[in-house]
């Protein structure tokens, strides 16, 4: 009370110890907070939280080798309290740990908002030999090689490129594990689906051989599609292995055996091709009976030449004998 018996009141110092509450809350409960950059140090930033100035040392500044600390100015970070002291007005604060914090924040958030069929916007963040992972803003989901393409792939590189932008749809979710699959080629038109109307058995066509198995040769098709020249489909001589036939990148007739949508299956032959042309020259060449018959016709007109000649020439000779005996 002042003199007047009146209570004496204090905004301010209510707010002081307000704002130190919350600051000795979140110390003890480890709660994320955020802090603005007002001032770069040399050996930190100076940050206000709750309206207390704090400090974090360069040692907690989550940043890049070369980035410079005057750049996080005017920046709004995410900071854990790492130590508190009352008396002096002292608030350590640590950068790495609230990105961490705020990281995990956010990939829980997102995995929870994640289902089987959505398609999401994401970043390609890395290319390995069996997919991609995509960051889908905080978690990353992989495509594997498998779903890259209706196409097959040796590697991602062929399809993706580091840092693309990119729609990828939902294959699945684990939340236990927290892994997310993704697939690229559910978003693009399925060969498979009119396969059998662009494909017939007996058809002839055209192939590119791409790669080899133990049990045949593998080739593409057109409208993406591949198919499998069985070994026994190689050649009308028996082969040992896939190469003793046919070579990577050669392009080859083919014929079509048979179609399996279902299964993604295109049964091929080189063997069939072959046969088919064989029996055609076959029709066209002559039989053996007729060469014989078209061989005595020959014959026969040459002798009916021979004996023309053989019957004009004896005539002129007797012409010639009669000429002689009536000189005589």
């Amino acid at each position: 009370e002042n003199k007047e018996g009146y209570v004496v009141l204090s905004k301010k110092r209510a707010d002081y110890e307000r704002k130190w509450k919350i600051v000795n809350d979140a110390y003890h409960s480890r709660k994320l907070l955020e802090g603005k950059v007002v001032q770069a140090l040399t050996g930190g930033l100076v940050v206000e939280v709750e309206g207390i100035r704090g400090f974090i040392p360069a040692s907690q500044v989550a940043k890049r080798p070369d980035e410079a600390l005057n750049s996080f100015v005017g920046q709004v970070l995410p900071v854990k309290i790492i130590e508190v002291n009352n008396r002096q007005g002292k608030i350590v604060l640590s950068h790495k740990l609230g990105a961490t914090e705020k990281e995990k924040v956010s990939y829980d958030k997102i995995l929870d908002e994640l289902e089987v069929g959505q398609v999401r916007r994401g970043k390609v963040a890395n290319l390995k030999s069996f997919g991609a992972f995509v960051d889908l803003g905080g978690i990353e989901g992989l495509i594997h090689l498998t779903e890259l393409s209706w196409k097959r792939v040796k590697h991602p590189s062929e399809v993706l490129k580091s840092g693309e932008e990119i729609d990828v749809y939902v294959l699945g979710v684990d939340k236990a594990t927290k892994k997310v699959s993704l697939g690229l080629k559910e978003l693009q038109p399925d060969p498979w689906v009119n396969a059998t109307e662009l494909y017939k058995p007996g058809q002839i066509v055209k192939a590119k051989v791409m790669r080899f198995a133990k049990f045949g040769a593998f080739v593409e098709l057109e409208h993406g599609l591949e198919g499998l020249i069985h070994i026994s489909e190689l050649s009308r001589e028996p082969v040992q292995k896939p190469e003793d036939a046919v070579k990577i990148g050669d392009t080859v007739e083919v014929k079509i055996l048979r179609v399996i949508p279902e299964e993604q299956k295109i049964g091929l032959s080189i063997k069939e091709v072959i046969k088919d042309r064989e029996k055609a020259a076959a029709k066209e060449a002559p039989s053996p009976a007729a060469a014989v018959q078209e061989e005595e016709k020959k014959v026969t007109i040459a002798d009916m030449i021979a004996e023309k000649e053989r019957a004009r020439a004896e005539k002129e000779a007797e012409g010639e004998e009669e000429t002689t005996e009536e000189a005589i």
